[in-house]
Formats: structure tokens, sequence, C-alpha cells
């Protein structure tokens, strides 16, 4: 085990000359602002300005940049639209933003709007669609969502009965003058091309009026993204934090993190996190008895391997062995009151952005995001306050647990180091340290050919919505046009004609529908009743048959319980097989992917292109297999095949770690691999130009 040592991180303040230009005064609880926020501020207010990129380091107060425009504003109508990618990063900041209006005495009227969210405006007598739902939420100032959305609005997705189709677009442009995208780092090309697209028709939309501003807040800016800008014409700046480190604190800075014990753990030989953790409980245990009032968190990056945690700490309190409170929040299942529990087992939901109080920190990592991602969950609070009493934090200790070659690189990068600072840990892990240094993760492919193969056919979707569909706009049609061909470096009226090519073809409709979604359909995505804590919710059928006792159940039975729960049908619409899970396993059980069709009688053009096909069914041991199986086959799904081994796709082309490649056997037993979804459009990118062995191995 390797271990490293963080000093406290202190945030330079901005000056009393950025302060005036920043133009901003005060509320008491703050004696002033951070270097990075008043940069924001300065930048978001320079009208030479369109976008803003602040990569100040986690904890340092990138939110409240984003808002203070909104907060201080004296025109009412200024208002944002703040975008994040999960629902509990927006219920997070929800909470964040009443209390900074509390803070600066604002009276902004805030809401959010999510899936859920629109179901339940439709209940309301008034609302018949889901473009009357979104309006009604378009009506607050401070308005939290999805970038999903976003895309489908801006796109064109929701439409009124009778009027033109950029009707609503056109009031989510009229109406919100700054656009914020937290945590945008998390996202692929595909997203980067939807959110360009997006900010491409609003700019050219609004640039002879109040122009709009685009803030990001991300740990890096996506290289693409940034060149993408350059050619658009939109003018952007980029904002780092500027920082000390030191074990004392440095007058007029500000802490955002406390010093922390880094342990890195190596994996391998089979052994997982769950593994260390059973192995190692007497050293947690340890921690929490000299650290009365701690709390901890293991992130995992599985939900199931989630549940099995919480299963295993719930059996040692009731034997006694444990005192330990835990409680389970994942994309799976969230606990009541997750946070306040002693110990938190959580997945990606809870740590991309979610600031909650913690000083020891377990979790496991395949890639440099996850990594900095959760390590940033660490040192943010000095403790926390429990009956009115505060309780200090005095320790904080994190288990990183790492592939076996990230363990091996960051042995040669830290060279004999054990101190660090997080900034020079950061740049260690990037491989941009001092020597000749390695980045710890293996780098994944950033799917570059993805844009012009599939993205640009967003665009092209776009631009036909508006020459066809909204005849007063021909004018900006053709400047839309004209930067669409700029920035992409395309011909758009060669790619109009793929456009109408795909969305004609036989296979079209479920390729757009595919193309058009945002992070991608789920082909295998069920209804759940999970009878071990009586909720329903979605998941993918394959990690349900390999983790849990399930049995299927018949839409009749599904919609009734929903109907006990007052859950709107619609947020079920999309799924068309439903199961019940009864219990889950203790480990989880291999399954194999099976299609009924004899691949080897199909030409070479049915692999390594998208396609549509039926017949997929898994072989798992479960009594009510053939029922489920029955109805798998028939799901109709977007998927790419290839000959190549599961294995050697992933490792020839590094896909990254949870980029799914399934094992495929067919009819007659032979091996293949497939990917589905958005992931098979991705994949196609890559695999398009290379040939399988039998046509001699021609990349």
């Amino acid at each position: 085990m390797l271990t490293i040592q963080t000093k406290a991180v202190y945030s330079k303040p901005a000056g009393p000359e950025l302060m005036r230009e920043a133009g901003i005064e005060l509320p008491e609880a703050y004696t002033t602002l951070s270097q990075h926020q008043a940069l924001t501020l300065k930048y978001l207010r320079d009208p030479e300005i369109d976008v803003i990129f602040n990569t100040a380091m986690t904890g340092d107060g990138k939110s409240l940049a984003a808002y203070l425009p909104v907060l201080k504003a004296e025109n009412p109508e200024d208002s944002v639209l703040a975008m994040y990618p999960t629902k509990a990063l927006i219920f997070d900041q929800m909470a964040q933003v009443k209390k900074y209006q509390q803070d600066f005495h604002a009276r902004k009227s805030v809401d959010y709007m999510d899936a859920d969210r629109l179901d339940d405006l439709m209940n309301l007598e008034w609302i018949d669609r889901r473009s009357d739902a979104i309006r009604e939420a378009i009506n607050a100032e401070i308005l939290l969502t999805n970038p999903d959305i976003f895309h489908y609005i801006m796109s064109f997705k929701y439409q009124d009965f009778g009027k033109t189709a950029e009707h609503l677009v056109a009031k989510i442009i009229q109406y919100y003058k700054t656009y914020v995208f937290d945590e945008f780092h998390v996202f692929q090309v595909p997203q980067v091309v939807a959110v360009l697209n997006a900010m491409l028709f609003i700019y050219h939309q609004t640039r002879n009026q109040i122009r709009r501003k685009f803030l990001f807040l991300s740990a890096t800016p996506h290289p693409m993204l940034c060149e993408k800008l350059r050619r658009s014409g939109m003018r952007y700046e980029i904002i780092t934090g500027e920082y000390r480190h030191a074990d004392e604190a440095i007058p007029g800075w500000r802490k955002i993190l406390n010093s922390t014990t880094i342990n890195l753990v190596k994996s391998g030989d089979g052994a997982s996190i769950e593994d260390w953790v059973r192995k190692n409980l007497q050293q947690i245990l340890d921690f929490y008895q000299r650290n009365p009032g701690a709390k901890g968190a293991i992130i995992v990056n599985s939900p199931m391997t989630a549940k099995r945690l919480k299963r295993y700490f719930q059996e040692l309190a009731e034997t006694g062995t444990s005192p330990l409170s835990v409680a389970e929040n994942t994309g799976l299942t969230k606990d009541q009151d997750s946070f306040v529990k002693d110990l938190l087992i959580g997945t990606s939901t809870v740590d991309i952005g979610v600031d909650f109080e913690i000083n020891l920190l377990i979790f496991e990592s395949l890639d440099q995001g996850t990594f900095i991602q959760r390590l940033g969950r660490l040192g943010r609070h000095n403790g926390y306050y429990k009956h009115g009493t505060f309780i200090p934090f005095t320790e904080f200790i994190a288990y990183a647990m790492l592939p076996r070659y990230g363990y091996e690189r960051f042995e040669t990068n830290l060279n004999g180091r054990s101190e660090l600072t997080r900034e020079e840990l950061l740049d260690l892990i990037k491989g941009e340290g001092p020597g000749n240094q390695k980045a710890v993760f293996i780098q994944a492919t950033d799917f570059a050919a993805y844009t012009k193969r599939w993205g640009v056919l967003q665009t092209a979707h776009v631009l036909h919505k508006v020459k066809h569909e909204v005849k007063s706009q021909q004018q900006f049609a053709q400047e839309l046009e004209k930067a669409y061909n700029a920035v992409f470096d395309v011909e758009m009226d060669a790619v109009i004609k793929r456009y109408y090519a795909v969305i004609n073809a036989d296979d079209g409709k479920a390729q757009f529908k595919e193309l058009m979604s945002f992070r991608g359909t789920s082909p295998f995505d069920c209804g759940v009743y999970d009878a071990t804590d009586q909720t329903v919710k979605t998941y993918n059928i394959f990690q349900i048959l390999a983790n849990t006792h399930c049995q299927p159940l018949s839409k009749e039975e599904f919609l009734e319980k929903l109907a006990q729960r007052d859950i709107p049908p619609s947020r079920y619409e999309y799924v068309s097989l439903y199961v019940q899970v009864n219990a889950y396993h203790d480990e989880r059980e291999n399954f194999t992917l099976k299609l009924r069709k004899d691949l080897s009688d199909c030409s070479k053009d049915y692999f390594h292109k998208v396609i549509v096909i039926k017949g997929f069914f898994v072989d798992v041991r479960n009594a009510w297999m053939n029922d489920i199986n029955r109805i798998l086959r028939k799901q109709p799904v977007v998927c790419i095949l290839s000959r190549l081994n599961r294995e050697e796709i992933k490792r020839k082309y590094r896909l990254p770690p949870l980029f799914n490649v399934y094992k495929v056997l067919d009819e007659e037993g032979s091996e293949y691999s497939a990917a589905f979804g958005k992931e098979a459009l991705l994949l196609e990118t890559i695999l398009q130009h290379v040939k399988t062995e039998s046509e001699f191995w021609i990349v």
C-alpha cells in the first residue's frame, strides 16, 4: 500500500480592484469572494465574452459564482437555467440555492425540472401535454434541470399543437439569459455535440440582442468543445483557481480542503473492494473508535456491490460486531436520511458534485475522472452539527482501490515521495508532473469520429426543423447553416441528405431515436418492483438476472404497483418487461447472452455497422427464465456485432472501463461481441474501417 499526505488547501481571495470590477456588494456572511468567483462574475457581465469555463478546485464555491448575477440582479428579467447530470445533484443544489437566497436577501423564484417533476405537473388540471408542463416550470427565475431535457427542448422534441416548431425553444431563449452546465466533464462526445448544437442555435438567435452567457463548471474543458468554439466565433475564457497549501491557516485565504491521508490499494488476483472491506473491517472500526462522531462513505461502481456491502454491515450491527449505522444511496436505492448515517454506501449518484460531510472515504476507481471526482468528496467540511452540537473532524483518511497497472504507475510517478499538494497529486494522476511520467490511468479513446459520422445528423435535424417548419426564420436558417458548416467542417447539404437516408431507412426510426437521445436509450431496461424495500424503479434486466432472485410481472400487475404508490404510468411507458425482485444474491451469478440467429451465414456487411435486430435472450439460473426470454427475444434493439473478441476490442481500441461490450453466442455456439444503444453508435465509429480476422485483419 502506498500512502500520500496532502496539506490543507487555501483559495486566493479576490483583491479590491477585482472586486470593484466585479461590481458586487456582499452581505455580512461574506467578507470577500475567491478570485475565481469574482472573475466569473466579471466575465458574466462582460458583453465581449460568450462562454466561461470555471475549472476551480472541488469545494471552492464554483456554484456560488454561477448564481451571483441573478442573486444580486436588479433587473427582474435576469434569470438562470442551470443543468446538473444527476437528480441527487439537482436536489443538493436546490438546497444550496435556497441558502444563497437567505444569505443575499434575494427573492427569486426557484424551481426544478426533471422527468418526475414534469409528470407531477401533468397531473394538474390545466396541463395536458409535456410542453405545457415545461412551460409551467419555465416561469421560475432560477430553474434547475438536467441537460437531457434541455437537449430535447432545443432539438424540437416537445411541440405544441397548432404552434410553430420553435415556440417552446423561443420561450426558453427569451426567458433565460445565463445557461449553466455543472460537472460537464463527466460527458462524452455525443453530449458535447448536443450541447454545442443548442449553444450555436441560441448564440445566433440572440447575437444582436442581449447576449446569452454559457457557464461551464467543470474540472477540465472538453478539448473538442474548445476547438469547436474557436471555429464558431464565440469568445470564451478559462478561469482557474489559485491556491496555497499549508498546515496552518493563511490570513485572508479561505480553507477549502483539509489535510488528508490517502492510501492507495492495489487490486488484483480477483480481489474486489468488497473483499478489501471484509479483510480490513477492524481497521475501519478502529477509525471510528479513535474518531468519535466520525462519518464515512464507501463509493463503488455497481449498485449491486453497494447492496451487498450494506447488507454486510447491517448483519454486523445485528450481531453486535459493528456499532455503525449504514445507508445506501445509488441509482437503484436511496435510503431515507442516507447522509446522516455513520456510513454511506453509494455509487456515482453521490460522487458527482454532491456535498456531504465525511472524514473517512473508501472508493474504487478505474479511470482518472472517477478518481478525482470521488477523492473530491473528502476534506470539504471541518465537521457537522448533530442536535445543535458541532461534531468536529480531526482526521481525514481515504483508501483508494486501483487496478494493478494504475497502482504501479502511481508508484513510479511518486518516485519515493509521500507528501504532495492536491495540485501536484492531480498533475501526477494526469502524467503532467516533473520528469518522464505516464498518466496513472490508461487514456480512453475520445471517439472523435462520432461527430462527423453521427453527431452532425442531430445538427441536420435542427436545421431541417427550422427550414421546413419555421417559415419566418429562413434568413436565420441560412446563417445557422453557415455556422454549422464552419464549426463541424462539413457541407450541411450533404449531411441533410444522409439525415433523410437514415430517417427513411427500414431501421431508421430506431436508429434515429437512439441518435437523438442525450445519453442513450436503455433497450434492456425493465420495470422493477423491489419487494425488499417496496419501491418501484427501472434497471437493466441483465444486472437484475445476475444479481437477484426475481420473477416476471404482467403489465397489469406492475401498473397496480404504480397505482398503489401514486406513480404516473408515463414514467414507465418505454419499458416492455416487468419483474419483481424478491431477494439479492450474496454473489453475482454469471450469465450468457445469446442470439437466436446463425451469424456464420451473414455477410461481412452485417458486422461493424449499426443495425436493428431481434432475438437476444439470456442463459442464467432462474426458474422464470423462459417467461422472461419470451419477452426479451421480441425486443428490437440498436446494436453492432463483431467477430472480434470482446476483451480484444476493449483493450485494442482503449474503450472506457465501463463501456459495455458483451460476449454473445449465436445459435451454433460461436462467439461474437456486441454493443447496444448509444454505445453501438460510438463503437461503429471505431470499427467501421476494421475488417475481421476472416478478412485478413486490415485496419
